[in-house]
């Protein structure tokens, strides 16, 4: 049996440790146990992939879309699953028919929250008719399933798979009385790089705090200032290991997000740190609220550093009985089998 990812260069490149990025890799190791799993690739270039970062996968690269579907022709597919800037060209739509007239089933992915192709391209009776060419809708946040049902839209919601390695212990922990600060992704304002950039400002100069940073996208000076390694794409040949080794070096992560719509709605990073021991400090917005069972956790004004600072003293006041909360949260969003997931909806 065989199974097929979509998606152009840019959404699905395994060194770029994004949501549907980090979403599709894991999914393909799961996958790879019971299909032939394909990532099949448009705009891409001779190099920008490193295929020996992928297990038991067969990487397709293609300079445009309709030479990817032309390769495409002569195999049969089980499954294809269509990211959404595969869907932005209607030349795809003819495509799409074919292969539910050949039996394959179609896969469509609604990750942001509202699903961007909604604005882009259509609306109402439209909309519904677009996602009938597809035979299993994921959703990964509860809004987006609950937004998509405003058209008649049935689709299954996943949390997005996290993987067992960031359940094996932490052997790296150390006890100490230094309060161990973070932020890990892209500085940008809709992730609240501001008020990021003053918290760690402020704990920076206490002698109490130590700060962490780890970006991927330096186009702030002020990163450096707290000595935040600036990692290039390139070399990140295990984003899951990267991830890990920093989390391990922190106690709190701090995300004051100001919106979610250019990340996956529930936000990859605020799962991985919750699997791993750390405690999120995170805005209530979205889906996130659901996910998080402690109010201490949420950040009711997430402009406001002096919360932030605040909240985060209050935690390490009491931080074994706070960290006890968060094998609750694992339990109820069920983490340890969120990789396995994709198999059920099959």
């Amino acid at each position: 049996m065989k199974f097929g990812f979509i998606g152009s260069e840019s959404w699905i490149d395994p060194l770029n440790p994004g949501g549907m990025e980090t979403i599709v890799r894991r999914f393909s190791n799961t996958l790879s146990k019971k299909f032939e799993v394909y990532i099949l690739l448009f705009n891409s270039g001779e190099d920008s992939v490193d295929v020996n970062s992928l297990k038991n996968v067969v990487v397709v690269r293609r300079k445009s879309l309709r030479d990817l579907l032309r390769y495409t022709k002569d195999i049969k597919f089980n499954y294809l699953w269509f990211n959404e800037d595969t869907l932005k060209s209607l030349f795809i739509f003819p495509y799409l028919l074919k292969e539910k007239i050949l039996g394959c089933k179609l896969i469509h992915p609604f990750h942001t929250y509202p699903p961007r192709i909604v604005g882009n391209m259509l609306s109402g009776k439209l909309y519904k008719i677009y996602t009938s060419f597809f035979d299993i809708k994921i959703s990964f946040s509860y809004r987006i399933n609950v937004y998509l049902s405003r058209f008649g839209i049935k689709s299954q919601t996943l949390v997005p798979p996290i993987s067992e390695v960031f359940f094996t212990k932490n052997k790296n922990e150390i006890k100490c009385r230094v309060k161990k600060i973070g932020y890990f992704g892209r500085f940008s304002l809709d992730k609240g790089s501001d008020v990021v950039s003053k918290v760690l400002r402020q704990l920076s100069s206490r002698k109490d705090c130590k700060v962490l940073i780890k970006s991927y996208v330096n186009k702030n000076g002020y990163i450096r200032d707290f000595g935040g390694k600036i990692h290039k794409r390139k070399r990140l040949k295990d984003p899951d290991s990267e991830a890990i080794k920093f989390l391990d070096s922190i106690d709190i992560l701090i995300l004051p997000y100001k919106d979610l719509k250019y990340t996956v709605d529930s936000p990859l990073i605020l799962l991985e740190a919750i699997s791993r021991g750390v405690i999120p400090l995170v805005s209530g917005i979205g889906d996130i609220p659901e996910i998080i069972l402690d109010d201490d956790f949420i950040l009711n004004s997430p402009y406001d550093s002096d919360e932030i600072i605040k909240k985060i003293d209050n935690i390490f006041d009491n931080l074994k009985k706070k960290k006890s909360c968060l094998r609750e949260i694992i339990k109820r969003n069920n983490l340890r089998n969120s990789n396995y997931k994709i198999l059920e909806v099959l």
